[in-house]
């Protein structure tokens, strides 16, 4: 998918990935997207993880979560979230900021591999000061896989 993207846009893209582990981990699927990339930024709230990326010109990472990922509109091709939707505290929000941050026509890639995270709160501990009920959207999402 990444890239086709780049074949439509004739260059390499700019990505922002929320939840990006270590993506200076030669073994991670990190190192067939940095061909692809003209930027990356990676959104990590592990500091282990941050601490351990080693950043070049075009490839970084910050330490946060995908719900304060506050960027700024229209600033990438492509927003990934691998792994990570599954684990967040706001998913909707999540969302939002990713869409938010995509250029017209860019495209989002979403991968969840823990699907039981939705509806079973025991896997999620939301943030200190997070007031609202979790999961918001777990009836909705439990009708929708019915």
């Amino acid at each position: 998918m990444i890239a086709g993207e780049v074949q439509r846009l004739g260059r390499a893209v700019d990505v922002v990935d929320i939840g990006a582990g270590n993506p200076t981990d030669s073994r991670s699927y990190h190192e067939r997207i940095k061909p692809l990339a003209r930027t990356y930024l990676g959104v990590e709230p592990s500091l282990p993880l941050v601490l351990a990326a080693v950043p070049t010109s075009r490839i970084g990472v910050v330490r946060g979560s995908g719900e304060l990922a506050l960027l700024r509109p229209g600033v990438v091709d492509v927003a990934l979230c691998f792994s990570a939707l599954d684990h967040c505290v706001d998913p909707d929000l999540v969302l939002s900021n990713m869409a938010k941050a995509l250029r017209d026509g860019g495209c989002a890639v979403i991968d969840l591999k823990n699907v039981e995270a939705w509806y079973r709160p025991s896997t999620i501990i939301p943030p200190a000061g997070y007031s609202d009920a979790w999961p918001p959207r777990a009836l909705a999402l439990m009708e929708l896989l019915a």
